[in-house]
């Protein structure tokens, strides 16, 4: 549907002239037909009825190229409203990318904060881990000495 409303758009921006000439033509024609048929209704008469016709449709003519210039302005209007419908289409797609993104951005940055916290505590425990057994071989080696070991544990 959207490749058809581009064409239509495209044709509508190159080819509104050409499209309004048609219109008043199909209109002048079918009016000359109208006449002709009316005439003949009545009662051909000759060049009296072909000098009828031909009066009436001329005088037909300004008014098909007012109802073309009608139904022109009305597809320019239409044009000029799906315009600004789809601007603002677009940027409210912008807008809510740009919150998504915020969104994405700002839960990267909870997540790397939550995994510096998880890394540093892992670091700490393995530190920690390190002192109690440096704290416990001190302790085992005061033992096997007979020397008193007075040193807090690394925990306290």
């Amino acid at each position: 549907m959207k490749a058809f409303l581009r064409k239509h758009r495209e044709f509508w921006k190159t080819g509104k002239t050409n499209f309004a000439l048609t219109v008043g033509l199909m209109l002048g024609s079918l009016f000359l037909v109208y006449a002709v048929y009316q005439e003949i209704g009545a009662g051909w008469k000759g060049y009296k009825s072909l000098r009828v016709v031909l009066t009436d449709t001329s005088v037909f003519i300004p008014v098909g190229g007012l109802i073309a210039g009608v139904v022109t302005i009305i597809g320019d209007l239409m044009m000029l409203w799906s315009d600004r419908s789809e601007k603002r289409i677009q940027e409210a797609a912008a807008e809510a990318a740009a919150a998504a993104a915020a969104a994405a951005a700002a839960e990267a940055r909870a997540e790397g904060i939550a995994e510096g916290i998880a890394e540093g505590i892992k670091e700490g425990k393995a530190e920690l881990a390190q002192k109690v057994i440096a704290w416990n071989f001190r302790r085992l080696e005061a033992e096997k000495n007979g020397q008193p070991f007075n040193e807090a544990p690394p925990t306290e």
